[in-house]
C-alpha cells in the first residue's frame, strides 16, 4: 500500500472515531457509564 494512502486512511479513521465518540447519543451513554470526569482529559 502506498504510504500516502495509509496515512490518509489513518487520519480518516481518527476523525471518524472522534466524531462518532462525541456524538450526542453515544457521549451520553459513555458519560453515564464512565462519569463526567472521564471527559476532562489528562
Amino acid at each position: 500500500m502506498n504510504p500516502t494512502v495509509a496515512i490518509v486512511l489513518l487520519w480518516l479513521a481518527f476523525g471518524v472515531s472522534h466524531v462518532v465518540l462525541s456524538s450526542f447519543w453515544l457521549r451520553g451513554k459513555l458519560a453515564i457509564a464512565l462519569g463526567e470526569n472521564a471527559f476532562l482529559g489528562f
